[in-house]
């Protein structure tokens, strides 16, 4: 209230300032009083300082922040057993490509792949050191990279400076700092929300029919449910999402195991079938040579067994011919199965990295499908009995032959006398037709 004695004196009356609580600060400009936020005010001073001044008093310097496989700043930081850091996607991309798991640094050999997780040290400073060149030049980082900066989530209640969120409330619909998320800590009511990680366009986490927050999941349907949808739902087996996150992610290991099973299971096959395919082509090589030494050797003695030789070496060249061609077939199958295991390998892998549940689950039943395969058991090449055989039918007209020598009662003992004999004896041979 202003008094009458102050007006009379020709004193200036006081303005009544609301009641200053925890969040509020009271500041004058041209003898208007104006209340703000107390945090965005701090905030506002801390601009004061420059970024070149905040980081000349750093003991941290650029090159401590970098990936030594992108070399730029860090991007979700992961350590490895050794001490070394890397981007996640940088180092996941480093070691799919590779048939060993070691470290890019210092080489050291992993006997099994380590399992990642983003160092939240290290990732705070890379984003308190990206927030000190972010107001002055957006595009800043080294090598041009802003992609940490671009992706932070800010707090909605911010009005001055915005500063990075640190979770989102899916009932609100907003994401708090840590100073703007304290009602939420204190409130009673406020304390029964559902608070996240932050992530941004928080609308899409409303169920579009209902308007509740999506926290709940059917195991059933495999489909994201608010409190309202769950009512339908009633005799399916639904958890919240949390808890289907984790056991959706223990799913995922075991389906990421057996597609790598699956894949070294096809390259054994792959292998395998390519040492079948060489050695039944040397051994069929082989037996067409023997075969045809042998036609040389007999050719004068029976032009008809000539003829019948020569069918089985066609009909044995053919029949490799359609070994090879079944082969081929099998491998061209496989390893187009290959190459969609690889791919779906790669989504698993983009799935594993997911972080946000709500992402995870809304991508886990496209990503985590498997693509149909074949039997491998269903295809084999041995060709060593089919060839086995043909030697036997080859070795067999031999001796048939020499049967036919004995019969003539020529003794073959010099090369000129077996040449003579043959001569004399392919006019009285019989036309013998070896069996196939």
């Amino acid at each position: 209230m202003h008094s009458e004695p102050a007006e009379r004196s020709g004193v200036q009356p006081s303005v009544q300032a609301p009641p200053i609580g925890p969040s509020m600060v009271i500041t004058k400009t041209d003898s208007n009083v104006k209340t703000s936020c107390i945090y965005c005010s701090l905030n506002k001073i801390r601009t004061l300082r420059t970024p070149e001044m905040a980081f000349r008093n750093s003991l941290i310097s650029e090159d401590q922040l970098l990936c030594p496989i992108c070399l730029s700043v860090f991007v979700h930081p992961v350590s490895t057993p050794c001490g070394h850091n890397f981007c996640m996607s940088c180092i996941t991309t480093c070691w799919n490509s590779a048939l060993l798991c070691l470290c890019p640094v210092c080489k050291e050999l992993f006997a099994f792949r380590p399992l990642l997780r983003v160092n939240t040290f290290i990732s705070e400073v890379t984003s308190q050191f990206l927030t000190l060149h972010a107001p002055d030049d957006q595009s800043w980082s080294p090598g041009g990279d802003v992609r940490a900066a671009s992706s932070a989530v800010l707090c909605d209640v911010c009005t001055d400076l915005q500063q990075e969120a640190a979770w989102s409330c899916l009932q609100c619909l907003t994401s708090y700092c840590e100073p703007h998320l304290e009602p939420h800590r204190r409130a009673a009511g406020l304390k029964r929300h559902t608070l996240i990680q932050p992530v941004s366009a928080l609308e899409d986490r409303v169920c579009p029919e209902h308007g509740g927050p999506v926290a709940l999941f059917c195991k059933t349907d495999m489909s994201l449910l608010c409190h309202v949808c769950s009512r339908s739902h009633v005799h399916h087996n639904v958890v919240s999402t949390q808890q289907a996150h984790t056991e959706m992610r223990v799913l995922l290991v075991q389906i990421q195991s057996r597609a790598q099973q699956m894949v070294r299971e096809r390259l054994q096959k792959i292998g395998a079938v390519r040492e079948s395919v060489t050695g039944s082509t040397a051994e069929t090589k082989g037996v067409i040579r023997d075969s045809l030494q042998d036609l040389q050797d007999l050719t004068r003695l029976v032009l008809k067994i000539q003829n019948s030789i020569t069918e089985l070496i066609e009909e044995m060249e053919r029949r490799q011919k359609v070994a090879d061609e079944e082969a081929a077939g099998f491998i061209s199958g496989v390893e187009a199965e290959l190459a969609a295991l690889r791919e779906a390998s790669v989504k698993l892998e983009e799935l594993q990295h997911t972080k946000d549940p709500f992402q995870f689950l809304q991508n886990f039943q496209n990503k985590s499908a498997l693509p149909q395969t074949t039997d491998l058991s269903s295809f084999t090449l041995n060709r060593h009995v089919e060839m086995e055989r043909a030697w036997k039918s080859v070795s067999k007209s031999v001796s048939l032959l020499q049967v036919l020598l004995r019969f003539t009662g020529t003794r073959l003992t010099l090369c000129s006398s077996y040449l003579q004999s043959v001569s004399r004896s392919a006019s009285s041979a019989p036309a013998l037709r070896p069996p196939l």
